[in-house]
């Protein structure tokens, strides 16, 4: 992102330098007509780089940020901000129930370091579920990991709310092959399964 902003700084300086010499030298030189025509011509052609540079640039760089507002929309995450740890079990729950799975919270106590066991085609997911709002540390992961093996699920994740994890729990993650959802991450997937739900009931 530097060195684009970097490279679009130069151009809009290289515009204004050959433009306003361009400007001048017909102002005070009209007789010199072949180099300020030709500083025209190339001011031109910097400030239609400069244009589509920054054009290409805002479509690309909110097409994100759309995704994601739209994500948040039609999951309701936010409206999960005020639910209890044990409620947002149950939201996750019963949103992936309604995206197809076979879903249910474990019992309070003795869970085995996970909340939820979403089924679908034959395939068990474990999911600790997390309602907290800073870095999320190592143990989470642990916990799952463990979890997958007494549940004997195929895939593990850490659904959380927090903003990040930290490069620890990243790294065991990836080892034991533990997906980690932040609370963006968990609304981008979340739409992308009620999408994906959505257009299969609609080919029926």
């Amino acid at each position: 992102m530097a060195r684009k902003n970097s490279a679009d700084s130069a151009l809009i300086i290289l515009f204004c330098f050959s433009a306003g010499f361009g400007a001048l030298s017909f102002r005070f030189a009209p007789d010199l007509k072949p180099f300020w025509l030709t500083l025209f011509v190339l001011s031109g052609v910097l400030l239609l780089v400069i244009i589509l540079r920054l054009a290409f640039g805002i479509r690309s760089g909110n097409a994100p940020q759309r995704a994601l507002d739209a994500a948040v929309l039609h999951t309701g995450i936010d409206r999960t901000d005020k639910l209890s740890p044990f409620e947002f079990e149950q939201w996750i729950a019963r949103f992936l129930t309604l995206c197809g799975f076979d879903a249910a919270t474990t019992p309070k106590s003795g869970d085995y370091g996970v909340d939820v066991l979403a089924g679908k085609d034959g395939l068990i997911t474990a999911i600790q579920v997390k309602k907290y709002a800073g870095p999320l540390g190592v143990k989470c992961v642990q916990e799952v990991a463990a979890g997958m093996r007494y549940y004997n699920a195929h895939y593990g994740w850490v659904a959380s709310t927090a903003p990040s994890f930290t490069r620890q729990a990243r790294n065991l993650a990836k080892t034991c092959g533990v997906e980690l959802f932040t609370k963006n991450d968990l609304a981008l997937m979340l739409y992308a399964l009620q999408q994906e739900h959505a257009g299969k009931a609609a080919r029926r």
